[in-house]
């Protein structure tokens, strides 16, 4: 995948993309679920059991790569700039994974679900619910 020098690439199980990157708020009756923080113009989406990050990307949101690869368990730099990084030993370990926890906070580049839940679930219609969303797309 490197060699198509992606503007990002991860590799997960559907769980934690879903926990990284889909809300589901209920209104009344309703519940609605959504994709958030996938635009690399805004924020890296997030991090991964597998990254693969280009410096570029990182310095464009101002992310500190020796941060994210001191927390890394393996820290790889590819040709082209381009880092992958393992955060967790299998794919099932996210559940388990503080160090993510501790690290999003860190790094206010990084997509961060957990900051976007409160204000989605504030809303009171589907409409301010839309507005909200689209900014965290």
């Amino acid at each position: 995948m490197a060699t198509a020098r992606p503007i990002f690439g991860f590799a997960c199980v559907p769980e934690e993309r879903e926990q990284r990157n889909r809300v589901t708020i209920k209104q009344g009756l309703n519940t609605i679920d959504s994709w958030v923080g996938r635009d690399t113009k805004k924020y890296i989406p997030g991090l991964y059991w597998w990254t693969l990050l280009p410096a570029s990307l990182a310095d464009r949101h101002g992310v500190s790569l020796p941060t994210i690869a001191r927390t890394a368990l393996e820290h790889i730099e590819l040709e082209g700039q381009q880092h992958l990084l393992r955060f967790y030993e299998n794919p099932e370990d996210w559940r388990s994974a503080t160090v993510m926890a501790e690290l999003y906070p860190s790094l206010p580049g990084v997509f961060d679900v957990e900051k976007v839940r409160p204000q989605l679930e504030s809303t009171r219609t589907f409409l301010e619910l839309n507005a909200m969303v689209t900014t965290w797309e």
